[in-house]
């Protein structure tokens, strides 16, 4: 196990950091004194070194504590409870910067994970939607195109047809055109039919399908957005309460520009 580390003090002069082999050879060598303060990570206050008999030799801990009585354990102007240690300020000072470290180490993965999480649900939803709107086109384009291509074969039998009817031309030329026309109409209807029950039919099932599963999955992406829009939050908050500098009000920023689109703005959650 690691040898605690030491401080020492006289008078208002503190001395240290030292190992504990360190601070016997000082003992041994009488720069260490039994009137010394000395005080260690973990210990609440500074006591005299001569109430430490594993730092001194056994003359020097008979000696101080010999010399202590009747009188004031802490040397001439410093008092053991109010020395104000800097050591001890140090590594409190110490223990708080590795806590702001671990708190901005947590926000910045908490604002990443938030951050990718918000993009991948929103990129999920917006790909979901896409894909609806691609099977929907594809069922109306389909539709559409049936049209115009018989539309396109009727339109010159309806245009002589027209004709005829104006130049006042023989009944029996009318009929042609009639029937041509009747069996272009005949012949789209019986396609009409059949592409319902096939293709049309299939295109129509796949967009449907595809709406339901957008709909069913919105709700799992939508509570992805939140956790994420929560982390990515928290994180921000952590990086703006802890950090410094730059990253700190950059932090700042982006949270009034969140807390503006979500309470000014609207929800940032689309409706879809």
């Amino acid at each position: 196990m690691a040898d605690h580390i030491w401080y020492f003090a006289r008078g208002e002069e503190e001395k240290g950091p030292f190992t504990e082999p360190q601070m016997r050879a000082l003992a041994v060598a009488g720069k260490l004194r039994d009137s010394d303060l000395v005080w260690k990570e973990g210990m609440p206050d500074w006591i005299v070194a001569a109430d430490v008999p594993d730092l001194l030799s056994h003359e020097q801990a008979t000696n101080g504590r010999d010399s202590s009585n009747g009188q004031d354990s802490a040397p001439s102007g410093m008092s053991v409870v109010a020395a104000a240690p800097r050591a001890r300020r140090v590594a409190r000072r110490s223990n708080e910067d590795s806590q702001q470290h671990i708190l901005r180490t947590v926000g910045r993965i908490l604002a990443a994970i938030g951050f990718f999480g918000v993009l991948i649900s929103k990129g999920c939803d917006g790909l979901s939607q896409r894909y609806v709107r691609r099977l929907e086109a594809r069922r109306d384009w389909a539709t559409r195109d049936f049209e115009a291509r018989w539309t396109q074969k009727l339109a010159p039998i309806e245009t002589q047809l027209t004709a005829a009817s104006a130049t006042g031309d023989n009944q029996t030329r009318i009929l042609q055109l009639e029937t041509q026309k009747n069996q272009i109409i005949g012949d789209r209807e019986k396609q009409r039919r059949n592409l319902e029950q096939t293709d049309w039919r299939d295109f129509n099932d796949s967009a449907r399908q595809a709406e339901m599963t957008h709909r069913m999955s919105g709700f799992w992406r939508e509570i992805a957005f939140f956790i994420g829009t929560f982390a990515f939050t928290g994180g921000l908050l952590a990086l703006s309460l802890n950090g410094d500098g730059p990253e700190r009000w950059m932090c700042l920023i982006i949270l009034a520009i969140l807390a503006f689109s979500l309470y000014v703005g609207g929800s940032s959650w689309g409706s879809g």
